[in-house]
């Protein structure tokens, strides 16, 4: 064979492995955890040597948008916003207002949670204004929602309130039981940060209704997280275990490692405070490793604080009740590299 007809084989052989990874995501986003696990390494190498390679663009975005939500919840962030970025650098993409959404999207979501809080937020209010100028409500309740997500991070509640609730309204407004639920919880976690649990609680048991009819477990088990902190606040500890330990059942069911890490390093401040100060320890420092090496830089923070505290010599059984922010199980494989090292290019605009 030429070379020239090596390399058409080739490409041929790229475009083939990314439409069979895109088609194994869509059909098996059901699957066990451990399944789709084993599929990433695959997966991702097969995108990584389209967006190098190929120049058309459909097959890999379709690909993205089938493992987004997977890859959030089993890691690999680093990697995975680098080939997000080649990807929004493509010519075909930069000509795609679609795939310009998604893509910004999706790195966004990655900047708040690994801490780049002002590049999340300068991404999400880019997106935000194109919506609402080019009148597609979905796409603002999206932007919002990452407004709210970033602000939130960012510690300023009453920014955060403001957005969430325009997610609830345009998710009721358009039969979006996932925004109006998502909207819900983020407006339930700044009322907590403002010192408002009555209504937050109110908030979130809206939330868990609407999330429990639509078969929505994400965002179920992010409502019973935040229920836990609402029972936390007020000191009602074995309640607050309760609704930690439902919600870890339902994020270990989908696979959310970051999640699991998540709702233990709020455990176990209730264990902690049950006098099971030992078992709070070893949550935490497991819940350290995961964040650590997936790159939740945040959340890896509040844990780490939190383990100082129950070391200390002066650590006590009893919780402060302080209202902290808390990161939401995000709506993890081989391992990846520590996504602080990452060094992210320009967006392409």
């Amino acid at each position: 064979m030429t070379t020239p007809e090596v390399r058409a084989e080739f490409l041929a052989g790229v475009e083939r492995a990314t439409a069979y990874w895109a088609a194994y995501y869509r059909r098996e986003h059901a699957a066990a955890p451990q399944a789709l696990a084993q599929a990433h390494g695959h997966a991702l190498r097969a995108l990584a040597w389209h967006v190098t390679c190929v120049d058309s663009v459909d097959i890999a975005v379709e690909l993205v948008a089938a493992m987004q939500d997977t890859l959030m919840y089993q890691g690999q962030w680093c990697e995975w916003e680098a080939l997000l970025r080649q990807l929004l650098a493509k010519a075909d993409v930069a000509a795609n207002q679609e795939y310009q959404v998604m893509l910004r999207g999706a790195i966004s979501s990655i900047c708040y949670r690994t801490g780049r809080i002002e590049e999340s937020t300068t991404l999400a209010t880019q997106l935000y204004h194109e919506a609402t100028s080019s009148g597609q409500p979905l796409r603002q309740a999206g932007a919002a929602l990452g407004l709210a997500e970033a602000y939130l991070s960012a510690g300023a509640a009453d920014r955060a309130l403001v957005y969430a609730e325009e997610v609830t309204t345009l998710g009721a407004a358009h039969n979006q039981p996932r925004f109006e639920a998502d909207g819900l919880i983020d407006a339930a976690r700044a009322l907590i940060d403002l010192g408002d649990l009555a209504e937050a609680e109110r908030r979130l048991l809206r939330a868990v209704e609407i999330t429990a009819s639509a078969d929505l477990t994400p965002f179920l088990a992010k409502a019973r997280l935040f229920l836990g902190h609402v029972a936390r606040h007020r000191q009602h500890w074995q309640a607050a275990l309760a609704h930690y330990e439902t919600a870890l059942a339902l994020v270990t069911g989908y696979g959310d490692k970051v999640g699991r890490a998540t709702i233990q390093s709020a455990q176990a401040l209730a264990l902690a405070a049950v006098g099971r100060r030992e078992e709070a320890i070893s949550l935490l420092e497991d819940a350290v490793r995961v964040l650590r090496h997936h790159g939740n830089v945040p959340a890896e923070q509040v844990a780490l604080q939190r383990l100082a505290e129950l070391r200390s010599p002066r650590a006590s059984t009893q919780d402060s009740g302080d209202v902290e922010k808390e990161h939401t199980p995000c709506i993890q494989p081989p391992p990846s590299p520590d996504a602080r090292s990452c060094t992210p290019q320009p967006l392409a605009r």
